[in-house]
């Protein structure tokens, strides 16, 4: 399989993603545990009607958690393979999918290391800090198609730990060194700015 990592874009959040109909979730699951795949071979997976599968295939790619990344030739045909999108990924993450089949797929079908190592992060982060990072990283990552790790720092910020968290965190971003640089200069950045705002507004 050919690997189209310049056509993985990454498209505003769908935070309405959260309340997907069972035959989506089950179609986004799928796909974090299984990799690309046709229509077809979804269908054969989740056991389900090929017409209804069809219908929220194409709805969870308006939607942008799903996207075309490759062809599948079969017998002098070509059919698209789905995978899913930046927010798909997270999505499948909040709905439980398969730890460490989905870390697998995310390992094989992204090149671009950055974009791995981030959202690799982001699910260590996960785990460490819960639900309610995640869905703050939802709503601020994407930035003109970029993952931001002042955003990220922003997801943090805010979610009370306890010291065995902090320790965790850092061991976290210890696996992924051109992360844990950035992510230390936004952090800077965003003492920085709160400081700033503190002058402004008088607070010492």
């Amino acid at each position: 399989m050919s690997k189209t990592e310049s056509s993985y874009h990454m498209s505003k959040p769908f935070i309405e993603g959260y309340n997907l109909p069972p035959l989506q979730r089950k179609i986004i699951l799928c796909l974090a545990e299984h990799g690309p795949q046709t229509i077809n071979e979804c269908v054969a997976k989740i056991k389900h009607h090929y017409k209804a599968t069809w219908i929220a295939f194409q709805s969870l790619e308006k939607k942008g958690l799903i996207q075309k990344i490759d062809i599948k030739e079969y017998r002098g045909r070509q059919y698209p393979q789905f995978w899913l999108s930046f927010e798909g990924i997270l999505l499948s993450i909040s709905e439980k999918a398969p730890k460490e089949a989905l870390r697998q797929n995310i390992e094989k079908y992204l090149t671009e290391p950055e974009t791995k190592e981030a959202i690799l992060l982001t699910m260590d982060l996960a785990d460490i800090v819960g639900e309610k990072f995640l869905r703050r990283a939802y709503s601020l990552f994407i930035n003109e198609g970029k993952i931001e790790l002042l955003d990220l720092a922003l997801a943090i910020r805010g979610i009370r730990l306890n010291k065995e968290q902090r320790l965790r965190i850092k061991k976290a971003f210890e696996k992924y060194p051109k992360c844990y640089q950035l992510f230390i200069s936004s952090w800077k950045s965003l003492k920085n700015q709160i400081k700033e705002m503190d002058e402004v507004l008088g607070i010492e």
